[in-house]
């Protein structure tokens, strides 16, 4: 019926040759220099990924991923758009540069699981620049995540960095995306309309059911390449070209990459002008001693006691402190600058802080000496705090009974100062073992069990597995579970599938799908004409409805 409605015709619109792309064109080094440019860019934030959770690393959710007010905090410090942000990070973790660091321990003694670069994070920080963008670019051609899914959905909330992004399809669409582009000429920068044109007639099978972005189309495509320093200007680099090709791409992006420089200026205002990308010493010296105050080609850092206090924290002095400014600085050291570290310094170390686990204060200083020297307590470890007072890293109980073995006699000292009569020693609590009921049933009883198991058991046999979970013709290999739900849909049939919620629980539905796009099933659920979506990945197995 439908070739006769056609009149004898396969398709409804026969299109033997392909769509022409209309395009633009720009020229190819301007398109590389953009793309050398991103490049740099990139590599500086994901340096700044590297370093930033190294020293505060966010932890990892429950449900996995990273949470929202985590990528909101990265995506302040990086002075870049959330969207981008996730992006980044989906690529950093593709390229193995961050991990799940578990049993980490955070504050307050409590072990949690938290997102930390790897020990490939301070090799990658060694290579040059062009190698350290081939690495990113090529992770992100491989990885099967889709960034574009993170956010607010119709199937929940997608986090980065959680199983929810996996979606193959957007791999497939990206490499479709942007080999449709490499078909054109060099500098041709195409539109994301007329390359879907273009990708709908190379691919009618794989494109029919498409309809619309969904965070995985040519669109998202096409911008992703943008931040991976793949394309510039629109059009595709030559280093992009090599990626979209399999080729080696890292020699050809080094040339494009602007170079680092190793110098600042220092201003009279507490601030350092860094006239390019940062690298090496100095821009280890840079993070330690100021913070940043914005990016751009000309990063500014600001100069405070709080970023001076980081230096002296670790050991430096001021005179250290102003003479690495000095080896760095174009424009010698501001006498502002100087008054601050010195400012800084004469303030820092006045109060110390340390740790003890048991003091010892006696007013004799002379039973002080002899208990300090004595080499049968040396194992205790002293320290003379005041005149009158050792302190010791062992816990009090130990340094009571030492100190009685030795036979010097001392007492346990309360909190308010005063004599402590008794030395309270911790007891594990006296449990009592339950006494053991047995009971039996009797043949009754049993025969009874028995003959309700099998019934139930008949029952299952004569319905055939209508409920889903019974039934042998149940599938649950994803490629299966796939082609499933899209026929299902075209053909209006009804369907019994496994889904598995937030909590691992699996829930058993009676669907009839209507559409399934984006890694998502669109169905109405049971008899009533409510519409659910559900996500692909979750579906655990799918039969028909008998």
């Amino acid at each position: 019926m439908a070739l006769a409605l056609r009149g004898g015709r396969l398709h409804r619109h026969p299109a033997v040759e392909a769509p022409a792309v209309e395009h633009t064109t720009v020229d190819q080094d301007v398109v590389d220099a953009a793309a050398g440019g991103r490049a740099a860019e990139l590599v500086v934030l994901v340096t700044e990924v590297v370093e930033e959770w190294g020293a505060r690393p966010p932890r990892v959710l429950r449900s996995g991923g990273l949470a929202v007010r985590d990528l909101g905090r990265l995506s302040a410090h990086l002075e870049t758009g959330t969207e981008e942000v996730a992006w980044l990070l989906e690529t950093v973790h593709a390229a193995g540069l961050v991990a799940v660091d578990d049993g980490r321990r955070q504050a307050g003694g409590e072990e949690s699981s938290v997102w930390a670069p790897t020990a490939l994070a301070d090799a990658w920080l060694e290579e040059p620049a062009g190698a350290r963008w081939a690495t990113l670019a090529q992770a992100w051609w491989t990885t099967s995540a889709a960034p574009g899914l993170v956010g607010t959905t119709d199937g929940g909330r997608v986090n980065v960095l959680s199983t929810a992004t996996s979606y193959p399809l957007a791999r497939q669409r990206r490499h479709d995306t942007l080999r449709a582009l490499a078909s054109l000429p060099p500098g041709a920068v195409g539109a994301p309309e007329p390359l879907a044109e273009l990708l709908r007639w190379r691919h009618p099978l794989r494109s029919a059911r498409s309809t619309g972005d969904h965070g995985v189309g040519p669109g998202t495509a096409l911008r992703e390449a943008e931040w991976a320093g793949l394309t510039g200007r629109g059009a595709l680099s030559t280093p992009g070209r090599a990626v979209v090709a399999g080729d080696p791409a890292a020699d050809l992006m080094e040339p494009l990459v602007p170079p680092a420089v190793d110098h600042v200026l220092l201003q009279a205002d507490l601030t350092a002008i860094a006239p390019g990308r940062l690298d090496g010493p100095a821009r280890t010296l840079l993070r330690l001693v100021s913070d940043v105050e914005s990016r751009g080609g000309a990063t500014v850092h600001r100069f405070g006691e709080q970023s001076v206090r980081r230096a002296l924290d670790l050991g430096w002095t001021a005179d250290r402190v102003l003479e690495e400014l000095a080896a760095v600085s174009r424009t010698g050291v501001p006498q502002p600058l100087d008054y601050l570290v010195r400012d800084v310094a004469r303030r820092h170390g006045v109060a110390r802080v340390g740790a003890c686990a048991a003091y010892l204060r006696c007013d004799d200083a002379a039973l002080l000496d002899r208990i300090e020297h004595d080499r049968a307590l040396g194992m205790l470890q002293w320290r003379r705090v005041a005149p009158t007072v050792l302190v010791s890293p062992v816990p009090a109980p130990t340094v009571m009974d030492l100190l009685r073995e030795e036979q010097y006699g001392p007492v346990a000292d309360g909190a308010d100062a005063g004599l402590a009569l008794a030395v309270q020693r911790h007891r594990a609590p006296r449990t009592t073992t339950p006494a053991v009921r047995v009971s039996g049933v009797d043949e009754t009883v049993a025969r009874q069990v028995v003959g309700v198991v099998r019934r139930g058991d008949a029952s299952a046999a004569a319905a055939g597995g209508g409920d889903g979970d019974a039934g042998t013709d149940a599938s649950t290999d994803p490629v299966v579970v796939s082609a499933t739900v899209r026929e299902a849909a075209v053909d209006g049939q009804a369907l019994w599938i496994g889904y598995a919620d937030d909590a691992g629980g699996v829930a058993t539905h009676l669907v009839r799908p209507l559409a399934v796009e984006g890694g998502r099933l669109r169905a109405s659920v049971g008899d009533a004409d409510v519409t659910r979506t559900f996500l692909l990945h979750r579906i655990t197995r799918v039969s028909p409805a008998q």
